[in-house]
């Protein structure tokens, strides 16, 4: 990925306070780079394979099959292909950023909502594992967006999209969000594990707050003991959280002399309203509060701009003019709102003046949602392009030590 995965921090870096917030943030994207986490937690030691402490016997498999889907799926694969090397027969991933890759397909699917495209490669990838027979293994690759990414709906494409827009701009949370897709799913909520006879071996990063293994993804291979009989053939393995960000956030901060505190790592609730219990929680001698979650935009008007921004929205009005502080809150995939460039953006104790002198009232863009372009026309967005990973959102709120 590069050292450099904030792509304009420089132009940011306007005070040493806002360059150190930047840079702990940096720490964190580059902690949870999917092949890290592979390399981490997968080996394929003398015909074994090694998932944390558990091991597959590869000698057991007549073929082995990878199939992926999340935003993170294709880099995962690309590593598990140079794993197993020329081990796969034949694999199927679904993502939004693409990747070279030897064995596997790779096939890119529109997110949040998903399209045409999304249902015709899912259907390939469903062909795939009803081929696999009950002697072969198939690897499952399972990352945030997987839900919207692996699609095949019980109902018309278009009249699923109305629904799920109206639930999505609501302001519902990921839970809810999820029980919606899993009831109108051919695939999710363990029905893809229904479909193919073979051991399956899911190795998942998660983007929701608990780490619900149901809910990463919409759980298309978490099978419930009241419904499946057969739960030993499939394994779910989480290998990616965010505590692994914060963790780097930590080792940053305190490089940098700060005394970080763990926050929250699951911020919920109205993105607008949270920003204010944070600084709340920093308001005692905390120098470095650290935070990671999902919270929600209850969508009332037709302005842009995703949680992350509309967080650091709702702090402007928070941060006293004359106390040094930094807040930063970002999307770890890079892409914060639907069809956006920004990841996040960065507010400082400065950033309210600079408003009232360009004319800008956080209030009025609260009011139309319309926190992009606030940030737009202060250079306050962050920009990383899309990460190809995907633990949610992260931020911090730092002050001098």
């Amino acid at each position: 990925m590069g050292s450099i995965m904030i792509k304009n921090k420089d132009q940011l870096s306007t005070t040493k306070l806002r360059k150190h917030a930047l840079e702990i943030v940096e720490a964190a994207l580059k902690s949870v780079i999917p092949k890290k986490a592979i390399q981490k937690s997968v080996k394929h030691i003398h015909n074994k394979l090694h998932v944390n402490d558990t091991v597959y016997d590869l000698n057991n498999y007549e073929h082995i099959y990878v199939v992926g889907f999340g935003k993170s799926s294709a880099l995962m694969a690309q590593e598990i292909e140079y794993i197993l090397n020329k081990k796969i027969r034949k694999g199927i991933v679904i993502s939004t950023k693409a990747v070279p890759l030897e064995t596997i397909e790779f096939y890119e699917g529109s997110h949040p909502f998903p399209s045409k495209k999304n249902i015709a490669a899912t259907k390939k990838l469903v062909s795939l594992i009803k081929t696999a027979g009950k002697n072969d293994l198939i690897i499952c690759l399972i990352s945030g967006g997987g839900s919207a990414l692996l699609f095949y709906p019980t109902l018309p494409l278009d009249e699923y999209n109305r629904k799920m827009k109206a639930i999505f701009n609501s302001g519902a949370d990921i839970f809810e969000l999820n029980r919606f897709r899993k009831k109108l799913s051919k695939v999710k909520d363990g029905k893809l594990a229904k479909i193919t006879r073979a051991k399956i071996v899911s190795l998942i990063f998660s983007d929701v707050i608990g780490d619900d293994l149901g809910t990463i993804a919409s759980g298309p291979t978490f099978l419930d003991n009241n419904t499946f009989s057969d739960k030993n053939r499939v394994d779910n393995h989480l290998l990616l959280t965010n505590k692994i960000a914060l963790s780097a956030m930590e080792n940053k901060a305190k490089a940098l002399g700060y005394s970080p505190v763990c926050l929250t790592r699951s911020l919920s609730g109205e993105a607008s309203k949270a920003a204010k219990a944070l600084l709340n929680q920093c308001s005692h001698g905390c120098n470095c509060g650290l935070f990671a979650g999902e919270t929600t935009v209850n969508v009332k008007a037709e302005g842009i701009g995703g949680r992350n921004q509309e967080f650091c929205l709702g702090a402007v009005s928070h941060i006293k003019g004359d106390d040094e502080c930094v807040i930063v809150s970002i999307g770890t995939d890079g892409q914060d709102g639907p069809g956006h460039d920004a990841a996040g953006a960065i507010v400082c104790n400065h950033t309210l003046n600079q408003a009232k002198i360009k004319g800008l009232d956080p209030a009025v863009f609260l009011e139309k949602n319309d926190a992009y372009h606030f940030f737009k026309s202060l250079d306050a967005l962050l920009f990383t392009g899309i990460t190809g990973s995907n633990v949610a959102d992260i931020g911090l709120i730092l002050k001098p030590y």
